[in-house]
């Protein structure tokens, strides 16, 4: 197609114009139509104690207008809002982004829609969450000799979401006594449980992929009890005052005790550990011997130990 120039605004004489390149190579295409489902990218984050729950679009689908090549690269199309503070259901309005094959956003400025004067809206419901605790129950008989001593589960507790009037009326989450079975059981067994199906109506995970939880059975000899106690249950007596004192983080000690049945079955030593530091006065990683205090008639196995680092305090 040639290049032609026109100078406007000068009265008399001639104007001599000359135009680099002379041509300009345009490519024609078909004019084409195609209809397509809308989806939702939320972005932002909610208000604490609150999650996105189901979007839907305003409208659901579109029909856009272009050449032929830029319509058949659509791959995606979606609806973006921000729900940064939401803390209530709203209708906002949303951006229109295509995405082609790769991913990558398409330069829409050659195409129309038929979104109108209205254009793109999304319904956003939100949802309130809560932290609950999980009860487990076991069934069955272990072993000849061994007795049930309890369970610990990871996570201790979760996530849900709901409808306020549905989240007051949930105060734990509890698992049948026949999901796990220790018949025969003559020491620990993990077990993986998924408790979807144990949610109550209008009930949901807050994340959709935390529905495995995972629970230590504990099954021990008559006379024997073991307990894990997290080490910042110990207290700490006589450490200078020009020192901090931290523990190996994520350690938990295993304490072992034997004696009669009735005598362990009530043995609490969540307040009974110790660790004395009088003889330890200058910076340093050091294994501490653990005091623990126990009732008579209970005896532990084996003294345990931990290990703590030393620090001078700032301006120390």
């Amino acid at each position: 197609v040639p290049i032609t120039a026109e100078v406007k605004g000068v009265d008399g004489g001639s104007v001599t114009t000359e135009v680099n390149p002379k041509n300009m190579q345009v490519k024609i295409e078909d004019v084409m139509r195609n209809s397509y489902p809308i989806s939702v990218n939320a972005t932002g984050t909610p208000r604490d104690g609150y999650i996105v729950g189901e979007m839907t679009t305003n409208p659901e689908t579109i029909t856009i207008w272009g050449t032929e090549s830029s319509i058949q690269n659509i791959h995606r199309v979606v609806a973006r809002v921000d729900v940064s503070g939401l803390s209530e259901s709203k209708t906002l309005d949303a951006e229109l982004i295509l995405y082609d094959g790769n991913g990558n956003p398409m330069d829409q400025s050659q195409m129309r829609h038929n979104l109108g004067e209205k254009g793109l809206s999304v319904n956003v419901q939100m949802l309130n969450t809560k932290f609950v605790p999980l009860s487990f129950g076991v069934s069955g008989t272990p072993a000849e000799g061994f007795i049930y001593t309890g369970y610990t589960n990871e996570p201790s507790q979760i996530q849900i979401c709901g409808k306020k009037e549905d989240l007051d009326a949930v105060s734990m989450i509890e698992v049948p006594d026949s999901v796990i079975n220790m018949n025969g059981l003559n020491g620990r067994r993990e077990v993986t449980v998924d408790i979807l199906p144990y949610l109550p109506e209008g009930i949901s995970l807050a994340d959709e992929t935390a529905n495995n939880v995972v629970v230590t059975v504990m099954v021990e000899q008559e006379g024997v009890k073991t307990i894990e106690l997290p080490v910042e249950a110990i207290q700490v007596k006589n450490l200078k005052e020009d020192l901090n004192v931290s523990f190996e983080t994520g350690m938990d000690m295993e304490l072992q005790f034997t004696g009669a049945q009735e005598d362990l079955d009530v043995l609490d030593v969540r307040y009974a550990a110790s660790i004395d530091l009088k003889n330890y006065k200058s910076p340093g990683t050091y294994e501490v011997a653990v005091n623990i205090e126990v009732p008579s008639g209970v005896r532990l196995t084996k003294n345990p130990t931990v290990r703590i680092t030393l620090t001078e305090k700032d301006g120390g």
